[in-house]
């Protein structure tokens, strides 16, 4: 059997962040990578304060953001921003 793969540009983006709940690091991976420009990954505390933002060139699958010395034990708001899309997820750090 022939196994026949159909590209849709208009299919939704779909993200997987994990660990949820992380200590160091998490990794995020796209179903469908940036093509351009880059990627902005921004942690908000439960009062909406920025307290750490990372930028990475655009065109990779995965990406592994480090957080170790950085982000305290507490509940974040992570806000992925990447061609002109905007994801939000709930994390927790142990």
């Amino acid at each position: 059997s022939n196994t026949i793969f159909i590209k849709r540009d208009d299919a939704p983006q779909r993200l997987i962040v994990s660990p949820n709940p992380f200590t160091n690091y998490i990794t995020v991976m796209f179903a469908r990578p940036s093509t351009s420009g880059r990627v902005v990954f921004s942690f908000y505390d439960t009062k909406g304060a920025l307290v750490y933002r990372k930028y990475a060139p655009a065109g990779s699958p995965t990406y592994t953001i480090w957080t170790d010395g950085i982000l305290s034990s507490g509940v974040y708001s992570l806000r992925i921003d990447y061609d002109g899309n905007k994801f939000v997820k709930t994390l927790l750090r142990k």
